[in-house]
C-alpha cells in the first residue's frame, strides 16, 4: 500500500510508526532533587565545630577521584538535642551526583571508612 503513496506522506507514516514525538528525546531530566539514588548522605565525618569550607572541597574532590562528576554538595548541622550527647550535634554532609552509579559508588567507598579517628556511615538518598 505504500508504493503508490507520495513520498512525504510515507514519511509521515514511518515517523508516527516508530512511536518517536520529535520532542520527547528532548525532555530535560528531572532536577536532581527528585532522584534519591542520585544522592549519598555522609554522617559521622567531622563534629559540628570542625564544618568549614575544606570539608565540602575534600570531599567533592574524593568523590569526583573514586565515584563520577558531583552535581552539587551540602553540609547540613543539626545542633545537639540534649546535654547527654556530649559531642554536639551531628553532621551529615550530602553529595548529589549526575548517575545512580556514582552514587552507588560513593556509599561503598565511604561507609564504614575511617576518618580522622570517626567512623564515616554512608547511604543512599537525602537527610531524612
Amino acid at each position: 500500500a505504500m508504493a503508490n503513496m507520495p513520498a512525504w506522506l510515507v514519511k509521515k507514516h514511518e515517523e508516527q510508526k516508530g512511536g518517536v514525538g520529535t520532542d520527547s528525546t528532548l525532555v530535560p531530566p528531572p532536577p536532581s532533587s527528585a532522584g534519591e539514588d542520585y544522592i549519598v548522605t555522609l554522617s559521622n565525618m567531622v563534629d559540628p565545630s570542625d564544618v568549614d569550607d575544606d570539608l565540602t572541597q575534600e570531599v567533592r574532590e574524593e568523590c569526583e577521584e573514586k565515584c563520577g562528576p558531583v552535581v552539587d554538595i551540602a553540609v547540613v548541622v543539626k545542633e545537639k538535642q540534649s546535654e547527654k550527647e556530649k559531642k554536639g550535634g551531628k553532621v551529615d554532609v550530602v553529595v548529589t551526583f549526575g548517575d545512580t552509579k556514582d552514587a552507588k559508588a560513593a556509599v561503598k567507598v565511604f561507609d564504614g571508612r575511617m576518618f580522622g579517628g570517626r567512623k564515616i556511615q554512608a547511604r543512599m538518598g537525602g537527610v531524612e
